[in-house]
């Protein structure tokens, strides 16, 4: 379960993570527009605890701030995951928090036309007191694939990309925790071209995968190099000038008879050829311009 939720926690994160059923990602926020009244509905509050490197906080806390519920409170599991079933107000307040870690508060928002409005989706990012280390700006961004995989074709074995690391400033995460990677300097698969990093202190995460991956390169026509996975390292002082490290990963070649449409797909009936490796000793280097 953790897994099927962090990558939705990654996406919401640009958008207050909180909002609708889990099951769907959240679009871009529309402009601020005349808002309802406060209503209640029988909602089931469901969510996550993880800290600012994507890691689930067992055993955290989450209390209601707020409205007629309010000092109700329940436990993270051992993966970070809790529930409410309760009948809430819109922009009901929760908040959560452990030992160890600055507490965070986040808000129920209104639900939107196409949610689930039974279901609600509350994520929550709780930092060490230690600052984090400081890492955004321009890199030069390198992928490469596992000596022991022997299937992928040599000269996509190593792929160099720009990449520009941006702070995601929100309610729910402390400042300068939360960043955006977007690639560039190669022809990509539609919006494939971003993932998310975590900061704690010094230790650093990066998600590009979970629900399919999130970095995909047209290396030709109808064909494509795909990264989904996770690595974490610690680093040193800030500010932070390389950061390399092996991640726990799959690299996917695919050549396809046609075109890939709405979704990235390699299925057998669709692949020319295929090539898929996964190891943990994939390398990913990230070096400041």
């Amino acid at each position: 379960m953790y897994r099927r939720l962090l990558p939705i926690v990654v996406t919401l994160v640009a958008h207050g993570l909180s909002g609708c059923n889990a099951s769907q990602r959240s679009p871009v926020a529309p402009s601020p527009g005349p808002q309802p009244a406060p209503q209640s509905a029988a909602i089931q509050v469901m969510g996550i605890v993880l800290d600012t490197a994507f890691r689930p906080l067992a055993g955290a806390t989450v209390e209601v701030v707020d409205g007629t519920h309010a000092g109700t409170s329940t436990i993270a599991n051992a993966t970070g995951e809790f529930t409410f079933r309760r009948t809430f107000d819109d922009r009901t307040t929760f908040r959560a928090s452990k030992d160890g870690y600055v507490s965070a508060a986040g808000v129920l928002t209104p639900t939107c036309a196409s949610c689930n409005r039974s279901t609600r989706f509350l994520g929550f990012y709780l930092a060490p007191p230690a600052a984090p280390v400081e890492i955004a700006g321009d890199y030069t961004l390198t992928f490469t694939a596992d000596s022991a995989c022997a299937d992928l074709p040599n000269e996509l074995r190593t792929r160099t990309y720009a990449a520009a690391i941006t702070a995601l400033s929100q309610q729910n995460a402390p400042a300068n925790t939360i960043f955006n990677v977007r690639v560039s300097g190669a022809q990509f698969y539609r919006d494939h071209v971003a993932f998310s990093i975590g900061v704690a202190g010094n230790v650093i995460a990066f998600e590009f995968g979970g629900h399919g991956p999130y970095v995909v390169e047209q290396v030709a026509p109808n064909t494509y190099l795909a990264f989904d996975g996770r690595a974490e390292m610690t680093v040193g002082p800030s500010p932070v000038s390389t950061i390399a490290t092996s991640f726990d990963s799959s690299i996917e070649y695919c050549e396809r008879r046609f075109e890939m449409g709405s979704g990235h797909s390699c299925s057998p009936g669709e692949a020319v050829a295929r090539a898929k490796c996964v190891s943990k000793n994939h390398r990913l280097n990230l070096t400041r311009r």
